[in-house]
């Protein structure tokens, strides 16, 4: 199961530093959530427990967590170095 990240604190937490025109922003940033939720729930299951943990703990470095980040790391686990490695090894529970 995906971590349970709370997108509005987060957003709100960066449209905070954005300045007055801060709307445009907000919506932009749940849109970009929502889009990573959307992705990495269909594949969450099928990732290792190393990639799950450290991307988990990575998107979670601001409090609220980020799933627009979580995508990220998770993507990056599968484009770099140890891709190979990454894509091979089935999580076990």
């Amino acid at each position: 199961m995906l971590p349970g990240f709370d997108s509005e604190a987060y957003c709100e937490k960066i449209v905070g530093l954005s300045g007055p025109n801060s709307e445009v922003m907000h919506c932009s940033r749940m849109d970009m959530a929502l889009e990573a939720y959307g992705r990495l729930k269909s594949r969450w299951a099928d990732l290792t427990n190393s990639i799950r943990g450290c991307c988990d703990k990575v998107a979670a470095v601001t409090g609220e967590g980020s799933y627009s980040t979580l995508k990220t790391c998770v993507e990056m686990d599968f484009s770099g170095p140890r891709a190979a490695d990454n894509r091979s090894t089935r999580r076990s529970d």
